[in-house]
């Protein structure tokens, strides 16, 4: 970073701060120039990266920086959560933290980084509505459901740079809280099933799993993973309420034409599928012709890796047990073609493929 250098007649490269306020007040003050400096000219057009927006971005930067340190340095002091606590209420009561998110593109990967540690570390120190925690977020999600903090996160995988992995490990440790998990589901259905020129169509996911960018991809199917497996009970309830959008969608993943989409997809359906939890959702999903069309497919494909993973998604369970007993599930000896409840359908799918499947086992 260039030293001594003004801005508006200030000099800000060796500012130094010490109370939480002190950092607030800059971030908040940078973020305002970062935002004006951006803003298009009365034609209409944005002068661009020019000196002084450079050294906008640097004084931010810096800003980032010098709060992350002071954290580190804080750590197992007396005084440490008290300022936490300070940092967080000022940040929560300014919205800094949303402001940064979606100034992720003028931020350097150092700095992406920074804001991501100090995201997090306040979201597990901090808790009431006053605060910035989960009780926050979820506060912040229930005013507006397409423009909020956890839908600027989801948002920032468009960018598919360093913003989005570093707005991907804010994803995955909101996704450790079931207030924040529940509500990433809702954001799920509702940005998936908006019109493309809705804002919150941004916000979805299974477009970001798809891209050809690997490290964005993976990053973003880790998100979409955390919060299928989580919660358990969460989850179950979704995809009970929600099942045919949440089938229909996911089908894309299993017939990409990426082979780590594909793959990826198959061990994940697994997964959900025998879960305990999604004893009704798996039922459900393997006594659909759709769905047993997919995995035929798949069975046929020249990956053996790929046709072994859809092999296992032909296991279902047993015989119902009373409504006393917990279900069973399935043991790897047991798949769909012993499933006793299967429809016509289904059954005349198998029957024609007969040969094949028996030649596969």
């Amino acid at each position: 970073m260039a030293k001594g250098v003004a801005v508006f007649g200030l000099d800000f490269s060796s500012r130094r701060f010490e109370t939480a306020s002190d950092y607030v007040k800059c971030l908040q003050e940078d973020a305002a120039r970062c935002r004006e400096a951006k803003k298009p000219d009365k034609d209409g057009e944005s002068e661009g990266v020019t000196e002084v927006v450079e050294k906008i971005r640097e004084d931010l930067a810096q800003c980032l920086h010098q709060l992350k340190t002071k954290i580190k340095m804080e750590d197992g002091k007396d005084k440490y959560k008290e300022f936490l606590d300070e940092l967080s209420a000022l940040m929560a009561e300014a919205s800094i933290l949303q402001t940064l998110i979606r100034l992720m593109d003028d931020l350097d990967f150092e700095a992406r980084k920074d804001l991501s540690f100090i995201f997090r570390v306040l979201l597990r120190s901090s808790t009431g509505a006053e605060t910035f925690s989960v009780a926050y977020l979820a506060a912040d999600f229930d005013k507006n459901e397409e423009d909020n903090c956890l839908v600027d996160l989801l948002k920032n995988y468009h960018n598919a740079d360093s913003a989005s992995t570093c707005c991907g490990l804010m994803l995955r440790d909101c996704a450790k809280y079931e207030d924040l998990a529940k509500r990433l589901l809702q954001t799920m259905k509702r940005s998936a099933e908006s019109p493309p020129e809705a804002p919150v169509r941004q916000a979805d996911i299974f477009t970001y799993v798809q891209l050809p960018q690997f490290d964005v991809a993976s990053d973003a199917f880790s998100t979409l993973r955390d919060l299928l497996v989580t919660h358990k009970k969460t989850v179950a309830a979704f995809l009970e309420q929600d099942f045919d959008f949440f089938f229909r969608t996911y089908s894309t993943l299993l017939t990409s034409d990426s082979y780590v989409t594909k793959r990826q997809a198959l061990r994940l359906l697994g997964d959900i599928l025998l879960d305990r939890n999604n004893y009704k959702v798996m039922t459900r999903y393997i006594s659909e012709p759709e769905h047993l069309k997919i995995m035929m497919n798949l069975l046929r494909t020249k990956e053996k890796a790929i046709r072994n993973d859809a092999f296992h998604i032909f296991k279902v369970p047993p015989p119902p047990s009373p409504p006393s007993v917990a279900p069973l599930m399935p043991s790897p000896a047991q798949v769909f073609v012993v499933n006793p409840n299967k429809g016509e359908k289904i059954q005349s799918i198998l029957l024609k493929n007969k040969a094949k499947l028996v030649t596969f086992m």
